[in-house]
């Protein structure tokens, strides 16, 4: 009777232990499923290829993301605040206040919500005319350089979401940039003239301006290569009609107000330069 006993009590004290296993096992197995994060969230739904982008103020900012990205595993483009005639998707930091991180004009249509976590997310007023969903993107655009004299045409290789390498040499780019314009460093779309060939910038299908307006062209040269020589020549293609610009070398951004359509229409630059030396030039979409 006594071992009988004694084998019981082993075995209700086996059972036991491993009830109590299974049950200190359930737990990590099954979590309870945690809270949205909106920052996980904006890494969830941000696509390297076609957008949207994922962006931030200050490299802490990025590198902070691109931390969070690998740890789980997203492959994501994370850039830094490229303006906002341009953005593809959300602004992260976790700066307290915009105006070190961002000029007055654009820090003035700005507010920060907080979203958890130390980081805030930049919101936009979108009465302003340049939301970036208002303007040509660059992302959706193919971009090729045409020898000057015959229509001999070669691509540029994209390399980035709004990048496209057209030649060797590391400027001979065109894509997002930051240039000193009237004092003040200004997003733009860097497209240096190349020696003897013409870059076209092919924007495809753009949709109209919205409520009644009109896109404008805005052109300039970095301030620092304002002593450089010559203009640098920009032929608009809107539809069937050309519009030339020429963009001096003086300080400051050069408007040209686009001609109106009402329905998507293709869009075309083609830009150029005699003397192509120091031609830091850059250019920009509003509405007006």
């Amino acid at each position: 009777m006594s071992s009988t006993s004694d084998i019981s009590r082993w075995d209700l004290a086996a059972v036991g232990l491993i009830v109590a296993l299974l049950y200190g096992m359930a737990a990590p197995l099954f979590p309870e499923t945690p809270p949205a994060d909106p920052v996980l969230e904006a890494l969830k739904n941000a696509d390297i290829e076609r957008g949207p982008h994922l962006y931030g103020l200050s490299p802490l900012d990025i590198s902070q993301l691109a931390s969070i990205a690998d740890e789980h595993d997203r492959s994501v483009g994370i850039a830094s605040f490229p303006g906002r005639e341009s953005l593809r998707g959300p602004v992260l930091t976790r700066a307290n206040a915009l105006q070190s991180w961002l000029s007055k004009t654009t820090a003035e249509q700005a507010s920060l919500q907080e979203v958890g976590g130390g980081w805030r997310r930049v919101e936009w007023d979108e009465t302003d005319a340049t939301s970036p969903l208002t303007t040509p993107s660059l992302s959706e655009a193919q971009i090729r350089v045409r020898e000057q004299g015959n229509d001999t045409t070669e691509s540029c290789t994209r390399v980035g979401l709004e990048r496209f390498q057209c030649d060797r040499p590391e400027w001979a780019f065109t894509g997002r940039h930051r240039a000193k314009v009237a004092g003040e460093f200004q997003s733009c779309i860097w497209s240096h003239p190349l020696e003897g060939r013409t870059t076209v910038i092919d924007y495809g299908r753009v949709s109209p301006a919205p409520d009644d307006e009109v896109y404008v062209l805005q052109t300039a040269l970095d301030d620092r290569v304002l002593d450089g020589p010559g203009a640098v020549d920009v032929d608009v293609r809107v539809g069937d009609r050309t519009i030339s610009h020429r963009n001096p070398s003086d300080k400051g951004w050069h408007r040209l107000e686009l001609p109106a359509f009402d329905e998507p229409t293709r869009l075309t630059l083609e830009i150029s330069a005699e003397t192509v030396g120091r031609r830091h030039f850059c250019y920009r979409f509003s509405t007006s």
